[in-house]
């Protein structure tokens, strides 16, 4: 397991970058995944170009944007090196990479994306209209990569849990509210298999999120919990794989991965600073405020606002749940 903290470039001022605690398991790859970390610092310019092939125009004390480009391009080339290092040196069943790059290359340069529209400035959208496909080919390029190391045994899985509007839907300004920049989101997303036994050129219809682990579980011949709100997609194979099922994996006993209880995770104040930081420059969130205890009440009503539009998208509305809403006003959606 390689954590997100792993390609999080959190460089002291003296120059180390150092693991936090925890990062990686087992620790024995600690030490050597650390030399893939890639830092922003380290890209040349030719590996910018491809994104911004007018970098050398931008005025870099004014306008941080090729600053931002470097920082996701350095942090997604650090995850590729680890997943592919890991999947070459160590023994696996079943691999799993997460990718932020494109969500964060999306919420900071879609709205350049041709066409430009109208509110968008002209010399901005000259600099800065190649980054969304330069960065959607990255990605293909590192998608090569994976499906390189496998052989035809192997089922790949590619997946997204939301996609980003390209067009005229794009928002002209966010709402100042909890996740405000989620408008920025398309609905539908990103479902492909592909594997032994999986039907080819086909469609795939009425997928969503909760029916990706089930559709995995069935993938290795696994039980499917009762429990569980997905479903396996079944539809995706050639002839029905035969599905068996479980009333819940919570109780079946054994090693699981998790934590004990009782652990106690120490977060460094510069991680956390690091990662309000980035979300802040999203615009996920406003800059805490000063004051503690207002800074603590915005992020009380945040969690309130977030977990009210989850039993909502759940349509748990019970009287309670309503009146969770109810108590927090309005909410949009």
């Amino acid at each position: 397991m390689v954590s997100n903290f792993y390609q999080a470039a959190n460089i002291r001022k003296d120059g180390v970058w150092p693991m936090r605690p925890g990062t990686i398991h087992p620790e024995r790859l600690i030490e050597p995944l650390s030399e893939f970390r890639i830092r922003p610092q380290e890209l040349e310019g030719e590996q910018l170009l491809p994104f911004i092939p007018k970098a050398a125009e931008i005025d870099q004390e004014k306008d941080k944007r090729l600053s931002s480009v470097a920082k996701v391009l350095a942090e997604t080339a650090s995850i590729h090196a680890a997943a592919t290092a890991t999947m070459q040196l160590e023994p696996w069943d079943f691999m799993a990479v997460y990718f932020d790059g494109i969500d964060h290359f999306c919420h900071g340069f879609m709205r350049y994306h041709p066409p430009r529209q109208e509110w968008i400035d002209e010399k901005d959208f000259e600099l800065y209209s190649g980054v969304i496909k330069a960065a959607y080919q990255f990605h293909d390029l590192m998608l090569g990569v994976y499906m390189e190391l496998v052989d035809d045994d192997t089922a790949i899985m590619l997946i997204s849990d939301h996609g980003f509007h390209p067009d005229h839907l794009r928002p002209k300004e966010l709402p100042n509210e909890p996740a405000g920049p989620a408008d920025e989101h398309r609905q539908f997303s990103v479902f492909v298999l592909n594997g032994p036994g999986i039907k080819q050129d086909e469609m795939v219809f009425g997928a969503s999120l909760v029916d990706i682990t089930p559709t995995i579980l069935s993938l290795f011949g696994l039980p499917v919990g009762r429990d569980m709100d997905g479903r396996p997609l079944v539809g995706a194979w050639e002839e029905d794989p035969g599905i068996e099922y479980v009333d819940s994996w919570e109780d079946i006993p054994g090693e699981d991965g998790r934590h004990p209880a009782d652990a106690q995770v120490n977060i460094d104040p510069a991680d956390q600073e690091e990662a309000i930081a980035q979300l802040v420059e999203l615009g996920y969130i406003d800059r805490p405020d000063e004051d503690r205890g207002k800074a603590v009440a915005n992020t009380v009503r945040e969690l309130r606002h977030n977990l009210a539009r989850d039993y909502i998208g759940c349509r748990m509305l019970s009287p309670g749940h309503r009146d969770l809403r109810g108590s927090l006003g309005e909410i949009p959606g």
